[in-house]
C-alpha cells in the first residue's frame, strides 16, 4: 500500500489522478514539465491500458517526450496538434487567485505556450504549495543569451519601481557555464520574496527587450485540482465560486503509487 510514501506525495499523486480522468477520448493534452505533470501521464498510461482511452499527448520539455515515450506513448509536436482541448500545469506556488510560478526547468517558454494555447487550463498541485502572496520562491526567466547581462541589468532596475521585497537576481549557472534552456536561451532567477501585484510585474517583465518569457502566470487558469496527504483532493473552480472535496485514491492506489515511485 502507500506507507511509506510522504503526505506530500499522496497529495501530488491524488491530484494527478484526478487529473487524469479529465480526459475524454479524441483529446489533445498538454502536459506541463513538472513532477506532477510526469505523474498525469503515468495515470493516463495506466487509462489507456485499462480502458483502451485514444488521446494525443505533447509534452512541454525533451525529458517529458523521453518518459512518454518510456511508457510506450506517443507524443505530438505542437505544429502537429495546432491548439490544445485541455492542458495541466504545475507550480512551485500558487495564491487564492490561481496566479503560480511555473517550476524552473529549462522548458519555460516551451511549457507556457502549451498552457496558453488550450481550451481549458487545469492547475494540479498539492495544498502545501498555496501562499498568501507569490515570490517566496524563486521567479524563472527566460532571456536571450546575447546581451544577456544588460537584460539583468534592465530586470533589475524594473524591480526598483514594483511592490517586491526583493531586488536580488541570479543568471543560472552549471559547471561549464550558464544553463541553457532547451530552446537555446539563458535562464534568469529572481528572488522577489514577495509579489504584491503579479499582474503588473509579469507585464513589466514582459516588456524589458531580451526576456522571452517569464514564470509569472496571471489569468490562465481559473480551476484547480489541489491534492491533500489523505488522498482526497478539493476541487477549485473560481468561476463558479465552489470548492468541493473527494476522494480520488481508491483500494488500489497502493499498487499504482509504487510503480509510479519506480
Amino acid at each position: 500500500m502507500m506507507e511509506d510514501a510522504s503526505p506530500i506525495e499522496i497529495a501530488q499523486f491524488a491530484a494527478a489522478k484526478a487529473a487524469a480522468q479529465l480526459v475524454e477520448p479524441g483529446m489533445r493534452v498538454g502536459l506541463g514539465a513538472s513532477t506532477i505533470s510526469d505523474w498525469i501521464a503515468r495515470c493516463l498510461a495506466d487509462r489507456m491500458a485499462q480502458e483502451r482511452l485514444d488521446c494525443t499527448l505533447i509534452a512541454a520539455s525533451d525529458a517529458q517526450v523521453d518518459l512518454l515515450h518510456g511508457l510506450g506513448l506517443a507524443s505530438a509536436t505542437f505544429e502537429e496538434a495546432k491548439w490544445l482541448d485541455i492542458s495541466f500545469a504545475g507550480a512551485e506556488e500558487f495564491d487564492d487567485q490561481l496566479n503560480f510560478v511555473l517550476q524552473s526547468g529549462t522548458a519555460l517558454g516551451r511549457e507556457k505556450l502549451i498552457l496558453t494555447a488550450t481550451e481549458r487550463m487545469i492547475l494540479v498541485s498539492d495544498m502545501s504549495r498555496e501562499v498568501l502572496k507569490l515570490g517566496t520562491l524563486p521567479v524563472p526567466l527566460e532571456v536571450m543569451p546575447q546581451g544577456a547581462i544588460a537584460t539583468q541589468l534592465l530586470v533589475e532596475e524594473a524591480l526598483l519601481d514594483l511592490h517586491v521585497l526583493g531586488r536580488t537576481t541570479r543568471l543560472r549557472q552549471g559547471e561549464e557555464g550558464p544553463i541553457v534552456s532547451e530552446q537555446g536561451n539563458y535562464l534568469l532567477d529572481l528572488f522577489p520574496h514577495q509579489i504584491t501585484n503579479p499582474r503588473r510585474m509579469a507585464l513589466i517583465l514582459a516588456q524589458i527587450p531580451g526576456v522571452i518569457e517569464t514564470g509569472i502566470c496571471v489569468d490562465l487558469c481559473d480551476k484547480a485540482i489541489l491534492g491533500q496527504g489523505d488522498g482526497t483532493v478539493e476541487m477549485r473552480d473560481l468561476s463558479g465560486g465552489t470548492r468541493s472535496r473527494r476522494e480520488a485514491l481508491d483500494e488500489d492506489a497502493g499498487n499504482i503509487f509504487a510503480d509510479l515511485s519506480q
